[in-house]
């Protein structure tokens, strides 16, 4: 991330929302920077945005398609894209844990999708988040005020065995760099590999097997890119240096969650977006 380009700030949650809520965000670019553009891999972690400045735009690497980056709330990604930023971009955002959103819509958990605030919170309140947070004193006092909206919005919680049993489960995962089977989860936290199944299914949205494609080659990326910020072409260049290892179709997907022509293709589009001026600035890291 270059200050130059977009300052980038996280804080943490208050104690009411720190159970679901794993950071709070706050970036902007000035009024005259360049357009930048992000890579984003699969993380396993749902985010809330709140857009208080130019309208950003994400983009399919693979298909081409191009949504707005608006306010509203993006479940848990199972594909790369790229978002683009222009000049006076400012967001401030909730990354989740991978089970927040079932807290917040426990009925509807977005995998792959995205959806207005109303979805998370009420609508006088998604109505008059962006204007509250504009007139924030400071950047942790408006990441406060989104966290305590989302604590203030919980429609459930999770009992505290399942809740440990998904903590365990993650930490394992992380710990281990996402080479750990759904057996060995189940194991580490004492229930069976059915139980783990529909604790996955229910509070995150996805079966253990594919929480682990969804989060394995983004542990792979933190591993060759150091630690974050990272630049979109360090992203493009961790992508690249896994291919280069030629791993079987197989191989491919068990680590990623897509086929390898759907890497390829994934790889490709995310260079050509990158060849655009906008692109050889170094943009913020993942939110």
């Amino acid at each position: 991330m270059s200050p130059v380009v977009l300052d980038y700030r996280r804080f943490p949650p208050p104690a009411a929302a720190a159970w679901f809520v794993e950071h709070l965000w706050v970036a902007r670019t000035a009024e005259d920077a360049p357009p930048v553009h992000e890579v984003f891999l699969p993380n396993g972690r749902p985010t809330v945005l709140v857009r208080l400045g130019a309208l950003g735009e994400r983009i399919d690497p693979v298909t081409g398609t191009r949504t707005a980056d608006d306010s509203g709330v993006v479940g848990v990604s199972v594909d790369p894209h790229v978002v683009r930023l222009g000049p006076g971009s400012w967001f401030v955002g909730a990354q989740l844990a991978p089970y927040g959103l079932a807290a917040l819509s426990p009925s509807r958990l977005l995998v792959g999708e995205s959806a207005p605030l109303t979805h998370v919170l009420a609508p006088v309140a998604a109505a008059s988040l962006a204007e509250r947070l504009r007139a924030a004193p400071d950047d942790a006092r408006a990441a406060t005020m989104l966290a305590v909206d989302l604590a203030a919005s919980v429609r459930r919680r999770a009992s505290a065995d399942r809740l440990g049993l998904l903590q365990t489960s993650i930490e394992v995962i992380e710990d281990r760099r996402g080479l750990v089977r759904p057996i060995d989860l189940a194991q580490q936290g004492g229930v069976s590999l059915s139980a783990l199944h529909q604790c996955f299914v229910e509070e995150v949205g996805l079966q253990p097997v594919t929480f682990l494609q969804a989060t394995r080659f983004f542990m792979f990326v933190a591993e060759l890119a150091g630690p974050p910020p990272w630049p979109a072409q360090t992203v493009l260049s961790s992508m690249r240096a896994y291919l280069a290892t030629e791993p079987t179709p197989r191989e491919v997907e068990r680590f990623t969650g897509l086929s390898a022509t759907e890497l390829r293709r994934a790889v490709g589009g995310v260079e050509e977006l990158l060849r655009g001026p906008a692109a050889r600035r170094p943009p913020r890291a993942a939110w």
